[in-house]
């Protein structure tokens, strides 16, 4: 488990060339996979992210 402080670190972790290549690498050799982020003190990260990735299409 680890801490991300704001989407931007979140997105520099997602693109970041360590996990895309990991992902790349490592996603064909699993079978089923489950992801999923806690957001424990903020109501609204819902809206934020979901305004973050509209705006920019899929990606920032």
């Amino acid at each position: 488990m680890f801490v991300i402080e704001d989407l931007d670190s979140y997105w520099e972790d997602l693109t970041h060339p360590a996990h895309t290549q990991t992902d790349r690498l490592g996603m064909p050799l699993v079978e089923k996979y489950d992801s999923y982020d806690t957001v424990d003190d903020d109501p609204e990260m819902g809206a934020k992210i979901r305004e973050s990735t509209c705006l920019s299409g899929s990606s920032r």
